[in-house]
């Protein structure tokens, strides 16, 4: 039988936030404006993702506190059913994980609540590029761009 894996966003799907911008909000109005102008320009598909990454940390250079403030707001800002849905999807064989291509630190607070996942799981949350890494040696011709 085949694995049944769900792989969830964790900015603006499975919490309402999208942590980069949140990040920018911190150096201000001009900062946050930039960074969410550059977020929204990738997401349209305008600019690749991976050409504004460097770019918009340079503007930001977070601090761990920082990332860890955001790691709270991602559990703040969950989705409200989220917990409901994703017990319903393990009772029927679902295997759930959250992908991002934003920091690993400020994800893994909301990968490691409670209602996420089984305790006994240690499963992290993946890095969208690492997984699309791994997805196009099993299917090369995956039309996902990242």
């Amino acid at each position: 039988m085949a694995t049944k894996l769900l792989l969830l966003d964790c900015d603006s799907t499975l919490s309402s936030i999208e942590g980069i911008d949140e990040l920018g909000r911190l150096r201000g109005p001009e900062t946050f404006k930039a960074v969410e102008d550059m977020t929204n320009a990738a997401m349209d598909g305008g600019t690749p993702m991976e050409a504004i990454f460097a770019k918009r940390l340079d503007i930001i250079k977070p601090t761990k506190a920082e990332l860890e403030a955001i790691g709270a707001q991602y559990i703040a800002t969950v989705e409200p059913t989220a917990k409901a849905t994703l017990d319903q999807l393990r009772a029927a064989g679902w295997k759930i994980a959250i992908v991002s291509g934003g920091f690993t630190q400020a994800i893994l607070p909301l990968a490691a609540y409670p209602w996420h996942r089984p305790r006994r799981s240690r499963d992290p949350p993946f890095p969208r590029r690492w997984l699309l890494r791994r997805l196009r040696r099993v299917l090369p011709d995956l039309p996902v761009q990242g």
